[in-house]
């Protein structure tokens, strides 16, 4: 039914879909979209935005942390996904409790990154054959800063990468 609309709609309209494997999706689904991202894991800058934006869903302050302390949790957390870094920030919430801290340390979010063995990790080989994969189809990186510096961006396009 999806691919009769797909195929006969009367309006333009923008689909989106998500899948964290292509290869699980039907070709004659896929075929269809006539643009495909790939979401690689998140960089320094948008893992230092995550962690804050989780502190800050629960009430914690990001702000208490230093430079060089959430630089080093950034580089802690180099291969995190979004939801790894969440799990690390609501058990380093659960430990501060533990250890009758006002407010979260960064020890105790360093502790929690640190019990965290990533998935990128786990499973290296099945994310380095979908990233080859996406790279093969030509599939376009969500991130500009993913992309390479021999991005075939039309020239004097402007890009907002700010948000």
């Amino acid at each position: 039914m999806l691919l009769t609309w797909v195929e006969e709609k009367k309006t333009d309209v923008i689909l989106v879909a998500t899948a964290n494997n292509i290869n699980s999706l039907p070709p004659e689904l896929v075929s269809r979209f006539p643009v495909s991202f790939w979401v690689d894991l998140p960089d320094a800058v948008q893992r230092k935005e995550i962690i804050c934006i989780h502190l800050k869903k629960r009430g914690r302050r990001p702000d208490l942390f230093t430079d060089s302390q959430m630089a080093e949790v950034i580089r802690l957390t180099e291969h995190f996904c979004g939801r790894e870094l969440e799990a690390a920030v609501q058990d380093s919430i659960d430990r501060a409790w533990h250890n009758k801290h006002k407010e979260v340390q960064v020890e105790d979010l360093i502790e929690a990154v640190k019990a965290i063995t990533p998935v990128s990790r786990v499973k290296k080989a099945e994310l380095d054959v979908l990233r080859q994969q996406a790279q093969n189809m030509g599939t376009k990186p969500a991130s500009l800063i993913h992309s390479d510096a021999s991005s075939d961006q039309q020239p004097g396009r402007k890009v907002n990468i700010e948000g």
